[in-house]
């Protein structure tokens, strides 16, 4: 296992990780950075970025890292326990609360980097880590061009090896191909239904696609095009491979996450299906839905963003149609 190692420059830990590195360029007055450290990626290990911010005898520990072990375009707060309160910067949403080890903490992504904070030592305000949030700017343009706008299946440690962080996931049992593998060949006859491959600023980046004994098995990515971070992520899968799906309805739903829950009626070309919707409760929110058709189950779920609404929600949901 590759261990953290102390990186001279941010320029030289960008050349040994797979995301774009986001450097405190303006930090608040009385800011400093140190402990840089380093994982780089390898066959066994994915790469990772920490140092920390010291502020007057306080200190705040920042990690970066692509999150690709879960469905990334949902969890905006990866390192938080509880219901967290939302904010927004540049128009992608982060979130504030506790993390893990009860710890002020805060979590934001930008393109496939995600960024978490842990309070170490003292005590910071919710507008000082969301100022330190702010600080963080690419090193270069050429870096986003290179990790952040480029896919899911080019850059992802996961879709790139194949190999799980700890046991095999809906991620790495499928094999991950650019948006342009035709996979209604893959699927066709099957009475499987699939969204459109563009749906407003929303682009197709990645499709992943497996048969096994049970069906096939096929996620679609998206992204928006006009950050790179805001997304969709659809997902199906025979029912015999899908686990822990809650049926629950009623408002203020689950202990991590919050949920409002409602049961809804769509119509799908000439079928009527029942979905389970989920909206999070947070000023800024996402959405995750699940329903099941023939002996599929899909799933979708929306990044928390400052714009996505159930017009936009439902929008999405109507461009399905079954392959031929």
């Amino acid at each position: 296992m590759n261990l953290n190692v102390n990186v001279s420059s941010f320029e030289l830990a960008q050349l040994a990780v797979n995301f774009v590195i986001l450097y405190p360029f303006n930090l608040p007055n009385g800011c400093s950075v140190n402990n840089v450290s380093l994982k780089e990626e390898s066959r066994s290990s994915r790469s990772s970025l920490r140092f920390e911010i010291l502020s007057k005898n306080r200190v705040v520990r920042v990690k970066q890292f692509y999150y690709d072990w879960g469905i990334p375009t949902v969890y905006a707060d990866t390192n938080l326990v509880s219901p967290a309160k939302s904010f927004e910067i540049d128009g992608i949403v982060g979130f504030i609360g506790t993390d893990y080890k009860g710890n002020q903490a805060a979590c934001y992504s930008r393109w496939f980097t995600n960024i978490e904070l842990s309070v170490l030592k003292g005590k910071f305000e919710e507008f000082e880590l969301i100022s330190i949030i702010e600080s963080l700017t690419p090193l270069d343009s050429y870096t986003i061009e290179n990790w952040g706008k480029k896919s899911f299946s080019t850059t992802s440690y996961t879709a790139r090896y194949g190999i799980p962080k700890w046991q095999e996931d809906e991620i790495s049992r499928v094999q991950w191909y650019e948006n342009d593998f035709d996979i209604n060949q893959m699927i066709s006859s099957q009475n499987i239904y699939i969204p459109a491959f563009e749906y407003q600023e929303f682009f197709l980046d990645s499709i992943g696609y497996n048969q096994n004994k049970f069906g096939v098995e096929t996620h679609f990515l998206y992204r928006s095009n006009s950050n790179y971070t805001d997304g969709i992520w659809f997902w199906l899968a025979p029912e015999e491979m899908i686990e822990n799906l809650s049926y629950k309805e009623g408002e203020n739903i689950g202990v991590r996450q919050n949920w409002n829950v409602k049961k809804e009626k769509f119509q799908i070309g000439n079928i009527e299906i029942t979905m389970f919707l989920h909206k999070q409760n947070a000023q800024y929110y996402g959405w995750y839905a699940h329903w099941k058709i023939g002996r599929y189950i899909y799933q979708v779920f929306i990044r928390p963003s400052v714009n996505f609404n159930i017009e936009k929600f439902t929008g999405f949901i109507k461009t399905l149609y079954e392959v031929e």
